[in-house]
């Protein structure tokens, strides 16, 4: 963002990535960001904002940015998605199940190994995708340059994420794997 935007003062961003259980030392966001030199005017750190504050930014917000290395499910992002805000992500992880095809994804161009990410002693094993910061820099261009376009393709794209990841729709769904199981375990007896 900082690369792209620098110190445009008609875009901002606003940050929402505090971490209790950091493993690099440096015990906050703001001090991450003085260490990778990534401090700037039009970047804000919002720390942990109230439920109200958090829906009203998704609302509100001209565009959703998550262009993580890992996720589960990743709950702010569907979330936006689900206010018709533009959202652009790293196009990897388990957030595919609900994005894919969807939104403004970055390119992935490969893995890399968990222990360059974490303090000594810290637990993770495995991978994570390397997003392609080139592809997300004009992704975010693209997006502020045709902003009426990416918003009302969200709004569109809304109306699929509300409809089939309701809690409603999601609780059916559950119910029915329940119903299923319990069925095959009384045949099993």
């Amino acid at each position: 963002f900082k690369n792209t935007f620098g110190h445009n003062p008609n875009v901002e961003l606003l940050i929402s990535v505090e971490d209790h259980f950091n493993a690099d030392g440096l015990g906050s966001t703001e001090n991450r960001l003085k260490k990778y030199d990534l401090i700037s005017k039009n970047i804000k750190i919002l720390n942990f904002p109230s439920q109200k504050e958090y829906v009203n930014i998704l609302k509100s917000g001209h565009v959703f940015l998550s262009c993580s290395r890992s996720e589960g499910w990743n709950l702010p992002l569907i979330e936006a998605m689900a206010c018709g805000t533009p959202s652009i992500y790293s196009d990897c992880s388990g957030q595919l199940e609900f994005a894919a095809g969807k939104g403004v994804p970055v390119k992935i161009i490969g893995e890399i190994e968990t222990k360059h990410f974490y303090a000594p002693g810290a637990v993770c094993q495995g991978n994570w995708y390397e997003p392609d910061f080139k592809d997300l820099e004009s992704k975010m261009v693209e997006v502020y340059n045709n902003y009426e376009f990416y918003k009302k393709k969200a709004v569109e794209e809304s109306k699929d994420i509300i409809e089939k990841f309701s809690w409603d729709n999601a609780a059916k769904i559950a119910s029915g794997l329940m119903k299923n199981l319990l069925k095959y375990e009384d045949t099993e007896e």
